[in-house]
């Protein structure tokens, strides 16, 4: 299984040794309508609209291998670079995905990634393997024979470039990615106090990861990079968080979106997203796309640790080290030559 890219070991991930995730799933657009607010969506309409959005048709079901559990799950797919939730029931040919303001962009025929390598800006495959409570073996030999298997030689950007889709100074549109072995917390925070001296007001820096990945370690250091009053914790509890500079320079908006429902709810807190930095966890596909953003994913070790499974952030360093491996991606002309230098 290690050709698929994926690690035999369940308590080290793919990232920790060395393996790049080889399988790419793919399908497109096939249908796009604008539905309005209470729009009962699949099979027994259990995913109902919670504000007017439009919904994209992608020909792959449960036929094809895609597990009807990812129903209400939280699973996303990328498309034009963007992550998309999967909303509804899985049907046997066909699965739905909320693309909401992102249809002014895309098209009929539009590519649709569905899991692939994560340091590409894509969901890796061990998203519907938690999902099923299962290894990510049975996922990858799970697809089905209708799909069709394309062989390729090539990989993008050499084995010692840390930039990897695409070379650094394209335009075409394409994240520019950098990724970084984080071997402790305090490195972790070390990134964050860099990439703090290097954001302004109006930058957006959507943040995802499992619990304990170090969320809050990183938007810590953002923090002090920034120069804003502290302490920074997580904002699970008050959805967001606003740190106002000590330095003259923008304020930190933290926020937290797991209980979001959707982007409605977020234009009820009514956050100044132009005037501040904003970190958001949990914010894929729920934050409307801006000229330039950050995405940033951050992997740790998933099954058993010694600190008898997955921590909150906020105890991150003191009772448990073990390595990440954080993926920053820049989109947009602001970001074109990287992140970090």
């Amino acid at each position: 299984m290690a050709v698929y890219g994926c690690s035999p070991f369940p308590d080290r991930t793919s990232a920790e040794l060395g393996l790049i995730p080889a399988m790419t799933l793919r399908s497109e657009i096939v249908g796009l309508r604008a539905v309005p607010e209470g729009t009962g969506v699949s099979y027994g309409y259990n995913h109902v609209t919670q504000g007017g959005t439009t919904l994209a048709l992608v020909p792959m079901g449960y036929a094809d291998g895609m597990p009807r559990a990812l129903n209400g799950a939280g699973a996303t797919v990328a498309i034009a670079g963007t992550h998309c939730p999967i909303v509804g029931r899985i049907g046997m040919d066909q699965c739905i995905v909320d693309v909401g303001s992102l249809a002014r962009k895309v098209s009929v025929g539009e590519p649709v990634v569905l899991f692939g390598d994560p340091s590409t800006g894509v969901p890796p495959a061990e998203v519907w393997s938690e999902v099923l409570g299962t290894i990510v073996y049975e996922v990858v030999v799970g697809i089905g024979p209708r799909v069709l298997r394309v062989a390729v030689d090539h990989l993008p950007g050499a084995p010692d470039e840390d930039v990897l889709v695409p070379a650094a100074g394209d335009r075409s549109g394409e994240p520019v990615s950098q990724r970084f072995d984080v071997s402790d917390p305090e490195r972790m925070h070390e990134l964050g106090v860099e990439l703090g001296g290097r954001l302004a007001a109006g930058d957006l820096v959507i943040l995802t990861g499992p619990l304990g990945a170090g969320k809050t370690t990183l938007t810590r250091g953002i923090g002090e990079g920034l120069g804003v009053r502290g302490p920074v914790t997580s904002p699970t509890f008050v959805l967001a968080r606003t740190h106002p500079s000590l330095v003259d320079g923008p304020p930190l908006i933290h926020l937290d979106a797991y209980r979001l429902a959707d982007a409605a709810e977020l234009d009820d807190l009514d956050l100044d997203f132009d005037g501040s930095v904003v970190v958001a966890e949990w914010g894929a596909g729920m934050l409307e796309e801006r000229g330039s953003w950050i995405e940033i994913v951050i992997e740790r070790p998933t099954g058993s640790t010694a600190a008898g499974g997955a921590l909150e952030d906020e105890d991150l360093g003191e009772e448990l080290i073990e390595p990440r491996v954080m993926t920053i991606a820049g989109y947009g002309p602001r970001w074109a030559d990287g992140v970090l230098p």
